[in-house]
């Protein structure tokens, strides 16, 4: 077992975790979002996730959980790429295609966003709900959470989204305790309204974050999604931009697609029928639905980018002159790229 002594994504679970004792609103402004039961043995651990298609547009200033037996942390997110519908294992500890909404840990907890602010969801978003699930009784658990999520009267809101803090370059070495630095310089103001209420961080400034980790097993441990690799990020809710942004430390490789060459780091795609390889800028919403734009999935991408198609199974989805294939940085999902910007390094 390795114990991360700081870092880690689910530093979120401090900024939305704050316990609260009031009251959801009535229920005709609230949409509830409940799990399946699910049965945790005695002395078992279990990731599940719940994913659901929305099928109306929802604008939620306000969430709320209550605490449940058996649950040691709550990932809430909306994906870039689809996972199963319905109950599933999920035994990561994060992805990189999960834009998180509300995260909560082993007790209640609620987040309210500021006046005129909150998390738009159009119709057809897939949200998905991660249970971290804990059994260390004797008996059987039967395990049910349920989200709730406070409609906005805003016609018009501020959208809100994620900047993170932190790094991909991950190796630890065996047996022993290690540590990651990283000192970032943001490009904009940085105004989070939770996880630490009270701190800026303005444009030019440079927050360092660090991230201690004592390996207790006999191989070296990587960055990765799995739970058997290890994260080094401090995520913060802000207002003012959909999806996710911030300040962080790539893996040591080039290119959007992996590419270690500069011929595909320096593609210059054109669209196809599916989409894949149109031009697009951070933010722009550009892209055809269900892509995205390279600039919005690497918080080291510039401004421009071009859109790609996340979770394909197969070229075949991508439309011509592009391919499917799995860049190292991306946790092993697959992402359509235009042929000409993935390098050998996306592999299969």
């Amino acid at each position: 077992m390795r114990a991360a002594t700081a870092g880690a994504v689910l530093a979120i679970v401090a900024s939305s975790g704050c316990s609260s004792s009031s009251s959801p609103a009535p229920s005709s402004s609230v949409f509830s979002y409940k799990t399946p039961t699910v049965t945790v043995s005695p002395g078992q651990e279990r990731y599940v996730c719940y994913a659901q298609t929305l099928a109306e547009d929802l604008q939620i200033d306000r969430f709320d959980y209550a605490v449940v037996p058996g649950v040691h942390h709550v990932f809430f997110s909306r994906t870039l790429a689809p996972e199963p519908n319905g109950l599933s294992e999920c035994d990561v500890l994060f992805k990189t295609t999960w834009i998180p909404l509300f995260v909560a840990g082993t007790g209640s907890a609620s987040m309210q966003d500021p006046p005129g602010a909150a998390a738009v969801l159009p119709k057809g978003t897939q949200i998905n709900v991660q249970l971290h699930l804990l059994n260390p009784d004797q008996k059987e658990l039967r395990v049910s959470a349920t989200i709730e999520m406070h409609r906005s009267s805003a016609s018009n809101p501020k959208p809100v989204g994620i900047y993170a803090f932190g790094t991909e370059r991950i190796t630890l070495a065996p047996s022993g305790p290690a540590s990651v630095t990283y000192e970032c310089t943001p490009t904009q103001d940085v105004l989070p309204f939770v996880n630490f209420p009270h701190m800026a961080v303005k444009k030019g400034q440079k927050p360092r974050i660090t991230c201690s980790y004592d390996n207790t097993t006999a191989s070296p441990v990587t960055y990765g999604e799995k739970t058997n690799n290890e994260m080094c990020f401090l995520a913060t809710f802000v207002t003012g931009q959909a999806g996710d942004y911030g300040c962080i430390q790539p893996p040591d490789l080039a290119g959007d697609a992996g590419a270690s060459d500069a011929a595909a780091a320096a593609c210059t795609p054109t669209a196809n029928s599916v989409g894949v390889g149109a031009p697009c800028t951070k933010g722009g919403n550009e892209c055809a639905a269900n892509l995205q734009c390279t600039s919005d999935l690497s918080s080291s991408a510039g401004s421009s980018g071009y859109c790609v198609l996340l979770g394909c199974s197969s070229s075949a989805e991508c439309g011509a002159n592009a391919t499917c294939c799995a860049p190292p940085q991306g946790g092993g999902i697959q992402v359509c790229f235009p042929s000409a910007c993935a390098a050998a390094a996306c592999g299969p």
